[in-house]
């Protein structure tokens, strides 16, 4: 389906251009706006003005604007309504509860009896599991590796990371191995920005955001 058809069936991208709109903050490509129907009364919504589904789709330097701009507008709800608190957040996909098929980052006002509750059951995960996990996230994440001296960047496929098992102490430990690969692509430039297109599947672009 084209942008322009995707654009024409979002209720976000209709919403935000209609004289309905409840605007407080405005940049070239975000904007922030009163919830219409909110959790609690100030909680404010966060959306780029270009569609995008989800978070992964959006890039980079649009991802550094869309928090900075829900972290001005927390500190601005906790001095107009004396908050104690306030939940950042984003419902990234069907599953993780997003009703409309359009990214939003929501700010929402709290204080203490506000009836809100986004506590879990807490699930025990024993060290083995913790440390399997930890091992096979670093795995991706060094693959991750950027070469922004050079300009470029290097494909998560051009290394290849192993967990494998010790075999006197039986511990996970990790296996490198790094393979030197001269075709290297370069960056496209967005402004003062270096916005990368990344190719793969969804964690490894996600992932490629962290510090």
């Amino acid at each position: 389906m084209s942008e322009d058809k995707q654009v024409g069936k979002c209720f976000v991208c209709s919403f935000i251009t209609s004289d309905r709109v409840m605007k407080v903050y405005e940049t070239e490509n975000v904007v922030a706006f009163i919830n219409p129907t909110p959790a609690v009364p100030g909680e404010v919504l966060i959306t780029t003005k270009k569609h995008y589904t989800i978070l992964d789709q959006v890039p980079n330097f649009v991802v550094g604007e869309l928090f900075s701009v829900a972290n001005k507008i927390s500190m601005a709800l906790f001095k107009l309504l004396e908050l104690q608190g306030t939940n950042i957040l984003v419902n990234n996909g069907l599953a993780a509860g997003q009703q409309v098929q359009h990214v939003l980052v929501h700010v929402i006002p709290r204080k203490k009896g506000d009836g809100l509750n986004f506590e879990w059951e807490k699930k025990e995960a024993s060290a083995d599991d913790l440390k399997t996990a930890m091992l096979k996230l670093k795995q991706v994440t060094d693959q991750l590796v950027i070469q922004e001296d050079k300009g470029k960047y290097v494909e998560p496929d051009e290394q290849s990371n192993e967990v494998e098992e010790d075999s006197k102490s039986g511990e996970l430990v990790e296996k490198k191995e790094v393979k030197d690969d001269s075709n290297d692509k370069p960056v496209e430039e967005h402004k003062n920005y270096k916005e990368y297109e990344i190719k793969g599947n969804y964690l490894i672009r996600h992932l490629r955001r962290m510090p």
